[in-house]
């Protein structure tokens, strides 16, 4: 069995859906957070290859 290799560090963390998010839920926010208060309208790939993370 191979030796499982550590993840990278993500660039980003994207919250989703906060409108239905209750009040005692603490949400990051600030540089390295998209926040969105519904599904967000681009698509994962679309937003990863817009921001140059998409890899084929």
């Amino acid at each position: 069995m191979q030796p499982i290799s550590p993840l990278p560090t993500p660039m980003e963390t994207v919250h989703i859906i906060l409108e239905f998010t209750p009040d005692w839920v603490d949400v990051p926010e600030g540089p390295g957070h998209g926040r969105f208060q519904r599904y967000p309208d681009l698509f994962i790939e679309y937003r990863n290859r817009c921001k140059g993370l998409y890899e084929t």
